[in-house]
């Protein structure tokens, strides 16, 4: 056995783990693309409470989620690291899109925030659907928000940019999810015109103990006050930190401490309840 055949076999045989993790990512790619292919997915809703009703949800955010073929509930962050820039994920948004849609039609007081990203503005199937609803139904408008993370606009800001201006015409709301997780300036609220933005949850996390985390939040939600957005503060755990959030002058707060994601909102008693991963 010459010298590189022994490098060779010796590579495969040190690292176990990495192949082990190879083959733990692709059956996680295949069950998602499964589901996707099958529409295996179904909706979790989060709700977002404004500042002066506590109590009462203004609206929810709608999150995807897919089926293993047990039934079992697949939480996004067990799959969406592995198929966020493929095709499946411009499918999974368009599935997102379309059963929140028919959420909007069968619940007419019903408002949600919908997650998409700048891969979705040109994928065709994704426009057709929500064009298609907008047109037969025109009263979800106004009750649509569409939500955008921070990294996603920062990677297509001139797509973004152009896509946004029609839609508002429209009626349709645009969120920026995420803000303050990729360190960019303050240009981004003003040249995309959001009327919702919500702060990167680390923000928030443990917020009454960190005077930093106090001062840069208090700046956030101040200058977007005073720009006639709408500030929500995200991943509120405890009530010290909703109560800070509030008295830092938030507009909405969203989190565990209120809700955890459920597939059977109050709104919408009769869903499948299938069991949780």
């Amino acid at each position: 056995m010459d010298i590189r055949t022994k490098a060779f076999r010796a590579e495969r045989l040190s690292n176990p783990l990495d192949e082990a993790v190879k083959l733990r990512d692709m059956s996680i790619l295949e069950m998602v693309r499964a589901a996707v292919f099958h529409q295996e997915v179904t909706l979790a809703f989060q709700p977002i409470f404004g500042r002066k009703n506590p109590k009462q949800p203004s609206f929810y955010e709608s999150l995807i989620r897919v089926l293993d073929e047990t039934g079992r509930i697949i939480p996004a962050a067990q799959f969406l690291p592995f198929v966020q820039h493929g095709e499946i994920a411009r499918e999974l948004d368009r599935l997102a899109l379309k059963l929140s849609l028919e959420r909007l039609v069968k619940h007419p007081n019903l408002c949600l925030s919908v997650n998409m990203s700048a891969r979705s503005i040109g994928y065709r199937p994704w426009m057709d659907t929500l064009n298609n609803a907008l047109r037969v139904y025109p009263d979800i408008n106004k009750r649509l928000i569409l939500e955008i993370s921070e990294g996603s606009v920062v990677e297509m800001p001139e797509l973004v940019a152009d896509f946004m201006p029609d839609l508002q015409n429209r009626g349709v709301s645009f969120c920026l999810d995420d803000y303050g997780s990729q360190h960019t300036s303050f240009k981004i609220l003003y040249d995309r015109y959001f009327e919702f933005v919500k702060l990167d949850g680390s923000y928030t996390q443990r917020v009454h103990e960190s005077q930093e985390k106090q001062i840069l939040a208090n700046t956030v939600a101040t200058m977007l006050g005073r720009l006639g957005i709408h500030s929500v503060a995200t991943k509120v755990e405890s009530e010290l930190e909703a109560r800070m959030m509030r008295s830092l002058g938030f507009s909405y707060l969203q989190g565990f401490y209120f809700s955890a994601p459920t597939v059977s909102p109050p709104w919408d008693p009769v869903q499948p309840s299938p069991t949780m991963a």
